[in-house]
């Protein structure tokens, strides 16, 4: 039994995903790698085929290790993917940005303002127990933990 794992590259071509195993070589005729490569009909046959050309690649009755295939993506779909990771984490930025300057007003209504909660909140039109959470001290990650 195979214990370790084989790693894979595949594509789209067209109807099929081609892949590679980088890791299955041998020289050719002329001295020249070939890499050990298959294709699929569909991504979920995918990681069987991987498993097959290697076994025969290997000489082996199956694979029986772990198949670990990445997908290449073209080039314009991660370019987008990369934008919207980008995206995500400026908005996540915004958003905390946002809550800092919420806590802030909250409070400036009640220190520099000397409005009551209740009074802050109807005026920020919130709730007066989200109005309670905004002015609320910190929980540092160690006493969140608790």
């Amino acid at each position: 039994m195979t214990e370790e794992t084989i790693a894979a590259h595949a594509h789209r071509e067209g109807r099929w995903w081609v892949f590679t195993i980088p890791a299955l070589t041998s020289a050719g005729p002329t001295g020249a790698e070939i890499v050990a490569m298959g294709q699929s009909r569909s991504l979920k046959d995918l990681d069987e085929d991987v498993r097959d050309v290697a076994a025969l690649w290997l000489d082996l009755e199956s694979w029986d290790g772990g198949v670990d295939v990445v997908i290449e993506l073209p080039a314009e779909v991660s370019v987008l993917l990369s934008e919207a990771e980008s995206a995500e984490r400026e908005g996540r930025a915004s958003m905390a940005r946002s809550a800092r300057l919420r806590r802030e007003a909250a409070r400036s209504l009640l220190a520099d303002h000397r409005l009551t909660q209740a009074e802050a909140a109807r005026v920020l039109q919130i709730t007066p127990q989200r109005m309670s959470q905004l002015v609320a001290p910190r929980k540092t990650s160690d006493e969140s933990r608790r």
